[in-house]
């Protein structure tokens, strides 16, 4: 099944686009080639501050598919929420947080559960260069010497990021 994003490319041709950039294609090939307007090409580049994203994975401990369908099935059968949590081998208040989470006892459907959890996931969160992308490009173009000083480069960025009009925090 191949998932279309707003930008109008499929998970397939954003992998082309990827391999196209990494072996040093330009934005007018790669969109010659898979049919796209360059925009679209420059705008999935960007996003990802010029780095192709990791594959996602769910975590071991998130809930997958199955085990939201066996919640569903509980749930019509009118089994307690304890029950489940006992046969899926969790803890009820995860049971009862994915139930209150998507729609509760009456509303809740696992596919769409499962959607909205791919779609909420935090991980990966876009890089601080893609997400300020207006605000830092200036200090890069300016800093950035034909002898590369790359740390007088990260300390201006750095400057930037941190000034008192940035509120977040560069924690990992």
């Amino acid at each position: 099944m191949a998932h279309e994003r707003k930008n109008g490319l499929t998970v397939a041709e954003k992998d082309v686009l990827w391999a196209r950039f990494k072996n040093g294609e330009s934005f007018v090939a790669i969109a010659r080639a898979l049919d796209r307007r360059v925009s679209s090409i420059y705008s999935v580049v960007r996003e990802h501050g010029g780095v192709a994203p990791a594959i996602r994975r769910r975590a071991q401990s998130a809930l997958t598919l199955s085990d939201r369908e066996t919640i569903s099935r509980g749930l019509s059968a009118g089994q307690s929420v304890r029950g489940m949590a006992d046969g899926l081998g969790r803890a009820p208040s995860t049971i009862s947080r994915e139930i209150t989470r998507n729609g509760g006892p009456d509303r809740y459907r696992a596919v769409a559960a499962d959607a909205r959890a791919w779609r909420t996931a935090r991980r990966p969160q876009p890089s601080r260069m893609a997400t300020h992308h207006q605000e830092l490009t200036p200090l890069r173009h300016e800093e950035l010497t034909p002898c590369g000083e790359g740390v007088v480069l990260a300390s201006r960025c750095l400057d930037a990021v941190r000034s008192p009009a940035r509120r977040f925090s560069l924690r990992r």
